[in-house]
């Protein structure tokens, strides 16, 4: 596999040095395709070996694991790097060909903020986004007369509880364990990104992003939508804010007309559909307990997941390899600390797929 890559990196240097001459644009459509080619061949080698290496961390979580994520993922940015560089020897917007011209701009929009030649920028960058995850990851509150729980056992109090003094802890107790830290290694992450974006002519983070969309006017759109969601968002908050006010009482409720964040059912205060069974408009309609039916039917994880498969095949799409099943993490293990969000794992060769979702088999894991 090594030698491959240097094969791929060696022909996309002798295309683009056997064509330029000093730093003058290259306007051959000929020679750029064949830049593109080989660079994409490389790049789906280079984005597995590194998927791989991330899948071993976040499925078991140690330093050994870490360092090696961090290695490769240094030589895929600078391969993403150098890819940069070479895709801007072209006279790209002189090209007829559309989508030459689409690919070599995703190639030097792809690396970001590591497309910067500061090497110390782009260290600080990775050791800042590593140290907010680790401090989420290690985080944990302790509650009076209970353990010492980390962040998915505080979610499930967020969740569950209807005690809106014990709500208010959590909150609170979450933000002083993590709040401090994260606040400073955010403001210097977004430090960070915004500075090493400047290298490929980006104002800051929002612009790098917004020109991803290819949108010309990206922003007044997003705005004209946001203006057109505003009513129906506003009656939504409203009716939200109406029932927990009946259920927690006025007192929490200013006449500001916000709503108390840590009664939201997370500790993100944003996930409202945790607290569904507290906001449903018909309570006493008839309803069907999936949760239940599940149960009663002995279904397990395997079951749940090959459902999920089930509709999308009817949908018209491919049924998921053996693979998938047999490298895929639907439990939680036991034995290891691991990230257990849910999140789909594409690894560039065509072939691999995973998802790592942990649950416990009930109608959240099925909606997931």
């Amino acid at each position: 596999m090594v030698k491959m890559i240097l094969i791929h990196a060696l022909k996309i240097l002798y295309v683009i040095q056997s064509a330029s001459a000093d730093s003058i644009k290259i306007q051959d459509e000929k020679t750029a395709l064949e830049f593109v080619v080989d660079h994409d061949e490389t790049y789906k080698i280079l984005w597995n070996v590194f998927y791989k290496s991330a899948w071993e961390y976040y499925t078991n979580i140690t330093t050994e694991n870490e360092e090696k994520m961090n290695r490769i993922s240094k030589n895929l940015a600078g391969f993403d790097k150098e890819a940069t560089r070479f895709a801007q020897m072209f006279e790209i917007q002189k090209f007829r060909n559309t989508t030459l011209r689409r690919q070599l701009t995703q190639i030097i929009e792809r690396s970001g903020p590591y497309a910067t030649n500061d090497s110390e920028l782009v260290q600080k960058l990775k050791r800042s986004q590593s140290d907010i995850q680790q401090t989420y990851r290690e985080a944990y509150f302790c509650l009076p007369r209970m353990n010492c729980l980390h962040q998915e056992g505080l979610e499930q109090i967020m969740r569950n509880s209807r005690d809106s003094g014990e709500l208010l802890t959590v909150w609170e107790g979450w933000r002083h364990a993590t709040g401090r830290d994260i606040r400073k290694q955010f403001t210097n992450l977004t430090t960070y990104l915004n500075k090493a974006v400047q290298y490929n002519g980006h104002t800051d983070v929002a612009d790098w992003w917004g020109k991803q969309y290819e949108m010309l006017y990206f922003k007044n759109e997003i705005a004209r939508l946001f203006q057109e969601l505003q009513p129906l968002y506003h009656e939504i908050h409203a009716y939200v804010r109406k029932r927990l006010l009946m259920l927690h009482g006025r007192y929490l409720f200013s006449r500001s007309g916000h709503i108390p964040a840590h009664l939201l059912g997370s500790l993100e205060g944003g996930n409202i559909h945790r607290i569904y069974n507290l906001l449903e408009p018909y309570p006493k309609a008839p309803k069907v307990n999936i949760t239940k039916i599940m149960i009663e039917q002995n279904f397990n994880i395997s079951l749940l997941y090959r459902l999920a498969e089930d509709f999308y095949v009817s949908l018209g799409l491919d049924p998921l390899t053996e693979e998938f099943w047999e490298r895929s993490m639907f439990v939680r293990p036991t034995d290891r600390q691991v990230l257990c969000q849910p999140s789909a794992w594409d690894f560039g060769d065509g072939e691999d797929y995973r998802c790592s979702v942990s649950n416990d088999g009930h109608y959240t894991g099925l909606k997931n």
